[in-house]
């Protein structure tokens, strides 16, 4: 998505403000949504969802609203400083 040439626009969520269930809800698609093209042997996706959640608290990851598909996602924090400089985020 070109959001430059948009009027969509991506809204930072505190990561708290979320129910636990909604939370995990997030970082469970985000996780399946990586897992596409990768092996899923031996993956646990509790461990990885919780492993997630400490890295979100520790301000690894920000939990965004994407005005454009009308969803929560997770970004990197290097991928959400650079939305936040052009303006985006």
């Amino acid at each position: 998505m070109d959001y430059n040439n948009s009027t969509a626009a991506l809204v930072p969520i505190p990561w708290d403000a979320l129910s636990e269930e909604a939370l995990t809800g997030v970082i469970e698609a985000h996780l399946v949504s990586e897992l596409s093209d990768q092996s899923v042997e031996g993956f646990n996706l509790a461990e990885q969802a919780e492993r997630i959640k400490q890295d979100l608290r520790a301000g690894a990851w920000v939990l965004i609203y994407d005005t454009e598909s009308d969803s929560c996602r997770l970004l990197g924090k290097a991928e959400a400083q650079a939305y936040e400089k052009q303006g985006i985020l």
